[in-house]
């Protein structure tokens, strides 16, 4: 029988930023601590209404180099 995988989430957020690794611009990420069965996700701040793309299976767009997620127009790259 297959063990059950405890759920885990950070303490505290936690904020980091720096140059993107295939566009060159500055760049910024903010890990934030999640609720129980709530999972993982992509919260684009950067553009109007906030729109939130999350980290499953029905939202990945690409695979050819690395993983992007993709919302209709809104990207996520290299996740």
């Amino acid at each position: 029988m297959p063990q059950s995988r405890k759920q885990k989430t950070i303490a505290r957020s936690l904020e980091f930023s720096g140059v993107g690794i295939h566009g060159g611009a500055q760049v910024s990420i903010r890990f934030c601590p999640g609720k129980e069965g709530e999972g993982v996700y992509f919260r684009r701040v950067d553009l109007p209404g906030k729109p939130v793309i999350p980290a499953t299976i029905e939202y990945v767009s690409d695979t050819s180099r690395s993983t992007n997620l993709a919302l209709r127009d809104i990207r996520i790259l290299t996740v």
